[in-house]
Order: structure tokens, then sequence, then C-alpha cells
């Protein structure tokens, strides 16, 4: 019962911790400012959530959470920096035309 009290609590925690990421949040205002530096420098690019994450940011050292990347691409299109589109059952992102 305690076990399951403690995987409980470490996923709400995660949730909660998730549920907090906003634009204004430090953490989302990096991988923002990568992907609109990415797309302002080469206006054709485009890509999925998952190769955004891994390829269009520079992560310090190991990629952090991709709900960082998918809250920073969502705040990014609210702005009209970039947009998604769908291929097939793909979703990619460009920038906005």
């Amino acid at each position: 019962m305690k076990q399951l009290f403690l995987v409980l609590l470490v996923v709400l925690g995660f949730t909660a911790n998730v549920w907090a990421l906003d634009c204004s949040n430090s953490a989302v205002r990096f991988p923002m400012s990568e992907i609109a530096r990415k797309v302002q420098t080469n206006p054709e690019a485009a890509d999925t959530l998952e190769g955004i994450h891994l390829f269009w940011i520079a992560w310090e050292s190991y990629p952090e959470s991709i709900e960082l990347t998918r809250t920073a691409l969502a705040c990014l299109e609210s702005q009209g920096v970039v947009e998604q589109f769908h291929i097939g059952n793909r979703v990619l992102w460009r920038g906005a035309r």
C-alpha cells in the first residue's frame, strides 16, 4: 500500500508540474527561442514534435521533457510564429505562412 501511495504521489506531482507550464515559464522560453530561431534562419524547415525536440533545440546535455517542446510550439502557434499541418497521419510544424 505504501508503494502504491508513493507511485501515485510521483505521478500526480509530475502531472501537476506539466500542467503548470505556460508561455511565461522560463523553462519554456528556451525551446521557444530555439524554435523561433530555426524557422527564421530556415523558413522551409518542417518537422514533427519529436524531430523538433531532438534536432532543432540545442539542449545543454540530454533533452528535457518533450512536454516543454509541446508547450513551446503551442505558445509560438498562438503568437503566429509557427503552424501545424498534417501529412497523412503525421503532424508537422513549420514557420507560419
